[in-house]
C-alpha cells in the first residue's frame, strides 16, 4: 500500500508538471500534438487521483479527479479525438457512478460514450475495421453491464466475437 501510494504521488506530480508546462503555451500556439498531450495528461492525472482516492479512502481527491477528467473531455472534443474521448467518458461515468452529487454526469457520460461508439462503428475503416468493431462492441457491452442492462450487454459481447475471430484468422 505504501509503495503504491508513493508511485501514485510520483505519477501525479509528473502529469501535473506536464500540464503546468503546456498551460504556459497559449491556446492559439498549441499544435494538435500538444493538445493531445495535454488531454492525455489530464486523463492520466484523473486516473491517478481516483487511484489515490480508492487506496486511501480519501474523498478529497474526488474533485481534482473530476476536474481533470472533464478537462480531458473538453480537449478531446476540441481536437475531435473520438476514440480517446470514449475512454475518458467511460472512466468519468464509472467514477460518477457512486457519487450522488454527480449521478447526472454519470448518465450523460455513458450516453455520450454509447453515441460516440455507435458513430465510430459506422465510420470504422480498414485495415483495422475488425479490431475497431470488436473494441466498440466490447465497450458497449461493458457500459450496458455497468448500467445493469444485461440483455444489451450480452448482445454486444456476442456481437464482438465474430470480429475477434476475424482478427485471429
Amino acid at each position: 500500500d505504501a509503495a503504491s501510494n508513493s508511485n501514485i504521488l510520483v505519477a501525479r506530480s509528473k502529469f501535473q508538471e506536464c500540464i503546468n508546462c503546456l498551460q504556459l503555451i497559449s491556446d492559439e500556439e498549441k499544435s494538435l500534438e500538444l493538445w493531445k498531450i495535454e488531454a492525455d495528461a489530464n486523463f492520466y492525472l484523473g486516473i491517478a487521483y481516483v487511484s489515490q482516492s480508492q487506496l486511501q479512502h480519501d474523498a478529497s481527491t474526488r474533485k481534482p479527479a473530476f476536474d481533470h477528467y472533464n478537462r480531458a473531455v473538453f480537449i478531446y472534443r476540441k481536437i475531435n479525438d473520438s476514440e480517446h474521448l470514449i475512454s475518458v467518458l467511460i472512466e468519468l461515468a464509472n467514477f460518477c457512478k457512486d457519487d450522488p452529487v454527480n449521478q447526472n454526469q454519470e448518465i450523460n457520460s455513458y450516453n455520450e460514450a454509447i453515441q460516440l461508439l455507435k458513430e465510430l462503428m459506422e465510420t470504422a475503416a480498414s485495415p483495422h475495421k475488425s479490431l475497431t468493431l470488436a473494441r466498440c462492441y466490447n465497450s458497449l457491452g461493458c457500459i450496458y453491464n455497468k448500467q445493469k442492462k444485461f440483455q444489451e450487454a450480452l448482445k454486444n459481447f456476442t456481437n464482438a466475437i465474430p470480429f475477434l475471430q476475424a482478427i485471429v484468422d
